[in-house]
C-alpha cells in the first residue's frame, strides 16, 4: 500500500524554540508530548491515519509559535511504499488464540494466508547442523524452535538467515505459513515488500 507521508519541517523547534529552558517551556513540552502520544494518534502510524493526525497537529504549534514555513504548508510530501496489515492478525494455535503485540509479532515482510493447517515441528539446530533437516512440509505450518539462535555463532546465524530467506522470501518448502518460537522481545518494523506467506514469531 503506497501512502503519501509527510515530513515536519522544523518540529523540533516545538520542544527546543528558545535556548533557555523555563517551567513554562518544560510545561508546554510535556503538553505537546502528550498529545502526540494520545490514544488517538494511533502511534502515529500509518494504517489508522495517526500520522495525518500528529502532522496536522505540529502544524498548528508551528504557525502558532509564528514560524516561517520553508515550504508553502510546511509539508514536504515524498512516497514510500509499505507493506500494511489494516484488518486483524489473528494466530490461533491448538484452539487457543493469541494476542498480537503479546503473544506473537507478525513480520512486517509477510504476506497473507487464512485458515487451518496442519503443522511440522522442527528446531534450529535442525536447519543449520552438521546434518541439516530441511523440511518436507508442503502446504503445512512450520514451527521453529528458535529459542536458541541468541547462542549461535557468527557462522550459525548467517546460515540461519540463508535459510529463512529461502523458507520466507522464496517458499522453497511450500509453506502455508512460518512460526518461530523465541525467547527474543518481541518487536515490530515496516517493510515496503510482501513474502508470499506470513511469518509469524511467538514467545
Amino acid at each position: 500500500m503506497f501512502r503519501l507521508y509527510r515530513l515536519f519541517c522544523l518540529a523540533g523547534a516545538l520542544l527546543f524554540g528558545g535556548s533557555m529552558a523555563t517551567g513554562q517551556d518544560v510545561r508546554y513540552a510535556r503538553g505537546v508530548l502528550a498529545e502526540l502520544c494520545a490514544e488517538n494518534m494511533h502511534g502515529r502510524g500509518y494504517t489508522r491515519r495517526g500520522d495525518t493526525k500528529a502532522s496536522a497537529f505540529i502544524r498548528k504549534e508551528l504557525k502558532t509559535m509564528g514560524l516561517t514555513p520553508l515550504t508553502a504548508d510546511f509539508f514536504q510530501p515524498f512516497h514510500l511504499g509499505v507493506n500494511t496489515f489494516p484488518g486483524p492478525v489473528k494466530l490461533t494455535v491448538n484452539e487457543t488464540e493469541l494476542e498480537a503485540g503479546r503473544d506473537f509479532m507478525i513480520d512486517p515482510s509477510s504476506g497473507s494466508c487464512k485458515g487451518s493447517f496442519e503443522t511440522v515441528t522442527v528446531s534450529i539446530e535442525d536447519l543449520i547442523g552438521d546434518k541439516p533437516v530441511f523440511p518436507k512440509a508442503g502446504g503445512k505450518v512450520l514451527i521453529v524452535d528458535a529459542r536458541k539462535a541468541g547462542t549461535l555463532s557468527a557462522d550459525e546465524k548467517a546460515l540461519w538467515n540463508s535459510i529463512r530467506r529461502k523458507l520466507f522470501v522464496d517458499n522453497v518448502a511450500g509453506l502455508k505459513a512460518v512460526i518461530e518460537i523465541t525467547s527474543e522481545k518481541l518487536t515490530h518494523g515496516i517493510a515496503s515488500v510482501a513474502n508470499p506467506i506470513p511469518w509469524f514469531r511467538v514467545k
